[in-house]
């Protein structure tokens, strides 16, 4: 019995390894331009310390907008490239054999961009472990093989690797510790769970979107008394994340935070293959402030949004449902939210990856939504890039109506998935 969990956890720990390292090598050639964002900041950290970091202007790019904890894994890969580059010219100078080409690849500055995609490539193996242990809790005689195999489906999933390795972008990381979160709420671990859903708070804010969803099922499984529990954890931990960056303020936290949701560009979308790019033809810069029949642009969006995911939030707040339920309606969260919401980017549409993924694996009917979601998402990405140069997406993305058709499929989709949940018994 010993021999079999140590063989278990030697595949488990292999498999997680050698993505990794392949991640790794994948993210060398590309980059996406806010990686040189990552840089700045990691290097202003270092060179400054904490406090004042989200006051400091930093010439030439963005002043930091993410919350501490991707600052801090930011600052991680910078690190971890310096102490690297240091031992690299030590071998070079001390051993005779050691390859001096090996010097000038490490100055490369696409592998100094790669050490800070770590925490994006981090993600997604956490998410792919998370995967492995959240599926059984969707069907319960789920094999090792077959957890197995749905966590590789994430993990060498295209639009996974685009987004993390050749992007760099940390958007499955909020996602990481969201599926972790809900694991530990299955298990009754209430607490800990309250942990996680701050760490993705600290993440990146968009994870605030399912907030509420997550609020109300603590809520109606355990009662007012642990959700206001959990609540205080959470404010205790927001507090204490951001009091190295600022003079202790009761205000200036959630302040700050809030703010960085106006610091993106105040648009009906850049870059976003969904209803308000198809109304626009995909053009960007229309201010989202336009008002159209007394409600602006932004308004709009808020109230479709609201009005599509209206039927099955009262379809749950009337039924016990299932943990597969549950993971039903966080993708349809997912996919309606980048639907209709104005300020969005292309990369927003991640956590629908995830929960697709697991949907497909206990449900052949989810199987067209991974598929379709993780087309549209890869050319959406593609389509802000340009990276690596394949003739096919460059004609796909080049075709107006061929993106508006996607829009429309992508509109069925969510319709699709609306009768799944309205009608499955």
């Amino acid at each position: 019995m010993l021999s079999v969990s140590i063989t278990k956890v030697f595949i488990t720990v292999f498999f997680l390894i050698s993505a990794c390292i392949i991640y790794f090598f994948l993210a060398i050639p590309y980059y996406s331009g806010d990686v040189k964002n990552h840089v700045a900041w990691a290097v202003s950290f270092l060179q400054d310390g904490t406090l004042g970091f989200y006051e400091k202007e930093i010439p030439g790019f963005y002043i930091p907008n993410y919350p501490p904890i991707t600052i801090w894994l930011f600052t991680l890969g910078e690190s971890i490239y310096q102490l690297t580059k240091q031992w690299v010219w030590y071998l070079n100078v001390s051993a005779m054999i050691f390859p001096s080409k090996l010097v000038s690849f490490w100055e490369w500055e696409n592998v100094r961009f790669t050490f800070l995609k770590l925490p994006a490539i981090l993600a997604n193996i956490l998410l792919a472990y998370g995967v492995y242990l959240l599926l059984p809790f969707i069907k319960k005689e789920s094999s090792e093989r077959q957890r197995i195999l749905v966590s590789g489906l994430f993990l060498f999933n295209p639009a996974s690797i685009y987004l993390s390795a050749l992007w760099g972008q940390i958007d499955f990381l909020p996602v990481a510790f969201l599926v972790f979160a809900f694991y530990l709420l299955f298990k009754s671990r209430i607490y800990w769970s309250a942990v996680l859903i701050v760490l993705a708070l600290l993440s990146k804010q968009t994870v605030v979107i399912f907030l509420a969803f997550y609020m109300f099922l603590v809520w109606r499984r355990f009662g007012w008394q642990i959700l206001g529990k959990a609540i205080v954890i959470v404010l205790v931990l927001f507090y204490l994340a951001f009091l190295p960056f600022h003079q202790f303020s009761l205000t200036w936290p959630p302040q700050f935070y809030l703010s960085t949701f106006s610091s993106v560009v105040l648009t009906v979308g850049e870059n976003v293959f969904n209803f308000w790019g198809f109304l626009f033809d995909f053009k960007k810069g229309i201010p989202d402030s336009q008002i159209f029949l007394f409600l602006t642009y932004y308004q709009w969006g808020i109230l479709l949004m609201s009005v599509f995911l209206s039927v099955p939030i009262l379809i749950f707040l009337k039924r016990e449902l299932s943990t597969k339920k549950i993971m039903v309606l966080l993708l349809l969260i997912s996919l309606v939210y980048f639907f209709f919401l104005t300020r969005l980017h292309e990369r927003h549409l991640a956590p629908s990856i995830v929960f697709a993924t697991l949907l497909a694996a206990v449900d052949k009917r989810y199987w067209v939504s991974l598929v379709f979601i993780s087309g549209l998402f890869l050319l959406n990405m593609y389509n802000g890039s340009f990276q690596p140069n394949i003739e096919l997406f460059n004609k796909a993305v080049s075709s107006l109506i061929f993106i508006k058709l996607l829009v429309v499929g992508y509109f069925l989709i969510i319709l699709y998935n609306l009768y799944i949940f309205i009608w499955e018994k």
